[in-house]
């Protein structure tokens, strides 16, 4: 039996006349008899009485009926649904993000996702960069949001933000009565950083840049994660830290933010996804954080 023969048995038993069935359906009559007659071979049971004048379920057909209308429907609903999913508009989107990328417009552009496909389930997880890129490669993330450079990266990504660096001082720090800090100025200072189990190709790039602009790497003095840890222990005295310039949109109290010169590397932030044949919800997720961010991606 197959879904075709249950849509005729249910035109013919909402007309009650094969003429007109076969009209809906565009067949002909003939045919439609045929494909009832071999629906009712099959089944071991008559559907229908048939006299010249009229046509009448019979009790099985009567009880067949119902069922008929909900196996139909159900399967209306399922090809909605998968033509619905096939274009992005439902499904599940599973998103990594580091703890940095929410001092951007990367919560703006989950917003904007989410109202604009709401029967999207969204599964958000935060997780150390390592992790991050070793879900993404295994599956268990959609997309994620991440510090750029990838270390040996072959996925796609779009960088969504793209800021200087800034040294973030205790207020009443010497170095803060000036516009400008120059990198040497730091050498003797002491550093609250990421753990160094956290570190990524950036903080590689960092510390390169101080060694060669200003002579000298970084002494960390205390570890801290995530972000708003390490600035708060600025703000107590134990230490500075160069942060992106976008963290200045999130003022501690008791912290200034300073330029510094030479500008050393940019802070890079980038939604990152797989590149072979992305599902339709990545595909979506993606147009929207392109239509949100003004920075070039790869």
């Amino acid at each position: 039996m197959e879904l075709r023969h249950l849509r005729y048995f249910v035109a013919v038993a909402d007309t009650l006349h094969f003429g007109r069935a076969a009209a809906q359906l565009h067949i002909v009559q003939p045919a439609l008899s045929q494909q009832i007659k071999r629906l009712e071979r099959d089944l071991g049971v008559l559907l229908f009485t048939r006299t010249r004048r009229r046509v009448q379920l019979t009790e099985p057909g009567r009880l067949l009926l119902q069922e008929a209308r909900r196996v139909l429907a159900q399967t209306d609903v399922a090809v909605r649904t998968a033509q619905r999913a096939a274009v992005g508009h439902i499904g599940r989107l599973s998103v990594g993000f580091s703890q940095i990328a929410m001092w951007t417009a990367f919560p703006k552009m989950l917003r904007a996702y989410r109202d604009r496909y709401p029967a999207i389930e969204l599964a958000f997880n935060e997780r150390p960069i390592p992790r991050l890129l070793e879900g993404l490669e295994t599956g268990q993330f959609d997309v994620i949001c991440v510090p750029l450079p990838l270390p040996g990266s072959a996925f796609r990504s779009k960088i969504i933000a793209d800021a200087p660096l800034v040294v973030a001082l205790p207020r009443g720090h010497p170095l803060a009565e000036r516009h400008r800090v120059p990198l040497t100025a730091l050498a003797r200072e002491p550093f609250a950083a990421f753990p160094l189990s956290l570190k990524t190709r950036l903080i590689d790039d960092l510390i390169m840049a101080l060694r060669k602009d200003a002579g000298f790497a970084p002494r960390v003095v205390q570890e801290a994660e995530p972000l708003h840890s390490i600035l708060s222990l600025v703000s107590a005295g134990i230490g500075v830290v160069l942060a992106p310039a976008w963290v200045q949109n999130f003022p501690g109290p008791g912290i200034v933010y300073r330029r510094v010169t030479p500008a050393g590397p940019r802070f890079r932030l980038a939604v990152v996804w797989r590149p072979a044949a992305p599902p339709p919800t990545v595909v979506k997720f993606i147009a929207v954080v392109d239509n949100m961010s003004s920075v070039g991606g790869k």
